[in-house]
């Protein structure tokens, strides 16, 4: 997934995704996973230039980053809201089950804030800085750290995929 984002953030002029969540993201026969559903991608430099006819967020409300969910400022996807929607993919990734035992191959997450029944909700807990709880199986304490990182508040707070890369190299 990081090397999706990583081919993608770093054309010229850069790609964003603009959808990442773990529904989007399909896994070969092989283990390799690929990204998908690029409905919503978009070069940055178009995004800039454009304005939302509906004025309202689109995309996925549980993976979104707080500035897509502010309606009192007009931003639009970018690569640190990619990296916010990542931290939420690796949460539901890490809380997988299957989804129907006849087809194993489907797997599906527990939603970011799986405990809130509308977009209204969650909406309103991310922009007041209120994130999932750390799930009781699932998380070192360094992964925990990691997603905390991809889903801090600022948009320029959070690590880039270059940086978060590094930092898991290490």
């Amino acid at each position: 997934i990081l090397c999706g984002l990583r081919y993608l953030h770093t054309r010229r002029p850069p790609v964003v995704h603009g959808d990442l969540k773990g529904a989007n993201i399909l896994i070969s026969d092989s283990g390799k996973c690929c990204l998908a559903d690029f409905g919503l991608a978009s070069i940055t430099s178009t995004l800039q230039s454009l304005s939302s006819s509906t004025g309202s967020p689109r995309g996925s409300v549980r993976w979104m980053a707080p500035e897509l969910l502010d309606y009192e400022v007009d931003t639009r996807p970018s690569k640190p809201t990619d990296m916010y929607a990542f931290g939420c993919t690796i949460f539901e990734a890490s809380c997988f089950q299957l989804q129907n035992s006849d087809l194993p191959a489907i797997i599906t997450g527990a939603p970011p804030f799986s405990n809130l029944k509308s977009d209204v909700e969650v909406s309103l807990a991310v922009l007041r800085e209120t994130r999932p709880p750390r799930p009781a199986d699932g998380f070192s304490n360094g992964l925990w750290t990691a997603v905390m990182n991809l889903w801090m508040h600022s948009a320029q707070d959070r690590p880039t995929v270059k940086t978060f890369m590094k930092n898991l190299q290490s």
